[in-house]
């Protein structure tokens, strides 16, 4: 679950608990690459796309398309 805007977190496990599933990709040195894609009980959601080695123009590629025919965002 997100936190929320603009509060500060005084649990540092939860703090960590929030990243866990961004660690993994970095510490492997695979590219990685976050998208919001709407939000869900008024909380954001997102997808992570996680590519090859040295695969960071696919995985670019493969947001900007996603973005650009999936994704409506307001302006």
């Amino acid at each position: 679950r997100a936190f929320v805007r603009r509060t500060r977190q005084r649990e540092p496990l939860a703090m960590y608990a929030a990243d866990i599933l961004t660690l993994p990709a970095n510490l492997a040195g695979l590219p990685a690459l976050q998208l919001p894609v709407g939000f869900a009980d008024g909380l954001p959601m997102g997808v992570q796309l996680i590519g090859a080695p040295f695969q960071e123009e696919t995985i670019c590629a493969l947001g900007h398309y996603i973005e650009r025919h999936f994704l409506e965002f307001e302006a």
